[in-house]
């Protein structure tokens, strides 16, 4: 372990379920820069548990008492979305440096809160849009930095998760209603856009369509539950180049193919797959050519050595990519600057996720430079 490690406590410790067990715990025990402090679950007995198998030296059941915690200096939020504004703004409060699962809030006002009380205070935050951390997806966001593949001409992304009707996951209910910002829009569109607009630059004009196709969703052995949430996202638009981008985020009833993003230069394409259903899962295959290419096929695009930041004995799917965000976040940290991305970037994030919403509502074109800003006062549907 490197000396004074950065002691951390995570909110969210579940032993039994939970993204913080299958991938933020493993990713902090193997980084020297971090050293589990504490872990805080809703009841005694389940942090007594967690603080047991997970080895950290204190319990909590309250975050209250986490984020006062004096021996604790970065606090790392992994509970569901509608109480992420309430705990982050608590550990920003008491001096805590915070890691904050996406989406960051339940809407844009609320994020640009929590990015504001950091940046007072002079504390170091990041989300976790952990796809960020793939270095396929980073030598891909390098290449078209530097020009490898010329202007982007044209550009899409597919993203589709499987399970729409499928009556085997009793836990998801909450997951049902708008509010709770976990769909395929707040949620996986989130991940998704990330992904795409860090790669090929942001929309300068969008229009969408914003569908629930299934407004009942079966629960095996009870009643189906009623759902007002999105699960399709369809949107089209321009970059500020005037490049036309397409994408489509959907859950689906069976048998999804994964993730496909094309990018289409001047020089040259890049095409990003990924076995796993959703961006923020698993890591991708990077293949490309450019124009000079004499059989113009794709090859492979291997990402050099130095973009994997994380230690190697890490799992290369979900520690490893969060172990990655961990990394840039601790060199933030102790060099005092901002890793991104920050709160600031996640509540941007949101306002691009509520204009979707908003261009759906209103059946119109979104112009990011002239209406997003003027739009931001109109809650977007689910608002809490």
């Amino acid at each position: 372990m490197a000396a004074n490690p950065l002691r951390i406590g995570v909110i969210g410790a579940s032993t039994t379920l939970g993204w913080a067990r299958q991938s933020h715990i493993p990713a902090i025990h193997a980084l020297p820069e971090f050293e589990l402090a504490a872990v805080c679950t809703a009841s005694r007995e389940s942090a007594e548990t967690a603080a047991r198998e997970f080895k950290a030296p204190r319990a909590y059941w309250d975050y209250r008492r986490l984020v006062c915690d004096p021996d604790i200096d970065v606090v790392d939020v992994t509970v569901r979305a509608p109480f992420h504004h309430e705990m982050v703004m608590a550990a920003l409060e008491n001096g805590k440096h915070v890691y904050c699962e996406w989406p960051l809030a339940t809407s844009a006002v609320l994020a640009e809160e929590m990015a504001e009380s950091a940046r007072r205070r002079g504390l170091r935050n990041m989300v976790g849009l952990q796809s960020r951390g793939d270095p396929s997806l980073v030598h891909m966001h390098d290449l078209i930095a530097a020009g490898w593949i010329g202007e982007i001409v044209s550009a899409r992304m597919g993203q589709c998760i499987p399970g729409l009707f499928d009556a085997r996951h009793p836990t998801r209910t909450w997951k049902a209603d708008i509010r709770a910002a976990t769909n395929s829009l707040t949620k996986d569109g989130g991940h998704a856009l990330d992904a795409f607009c860090w790669c090929v630059g942001p929309f300068s004009e969008l229009a969408a369509t914003v569908a629930t196709r299934a407004t009942a969703w079966p629960v095996q052995g009870g009643d189906p539950v009623e759902v007002n949430a999105p699960d399709h996202v369809s949107i089209t638009g321009s970059l500020a180049n005037s490049a036309t981008v397409s994408v489509m985020i959907a859950t689906v009833p069976w048998h999804a193919p994964g993730v496909r993003m094309e990018i289409f230069g001047t020089e040259g394409t890049l095409l990003y797959t990924t076995r796993s259903k959703n961006v923020n899962r698993g890591t991708g295959r990077l293949q490309g050519a450019r124009r000079e290419d004499p059989d113009l096929e794709l090859v492979d695009l291997e990402p050099p050595p130095a973009l994997r930041w994380a230690p190697a004995e890490l799992p290369m799917a979900d520690p490893f990519k969060v172990g990655q965000m961990f990394r840039r976040f601790a060199d933030g940290i102790r060099g005092g600057f901002d890793a991104s991305p920050t709160f600031s970037e996640a509540a941007a994030h949101h306002r691009l996720l509520e204009a979707i919403d908003r261009s759906w509502q209103t059946r119109s074109w979104i112009r990011w430079d002239r209406e997003v800003s003027a739009a931001a006062a109109v809650p977007a549907r689910g608002t809490v």
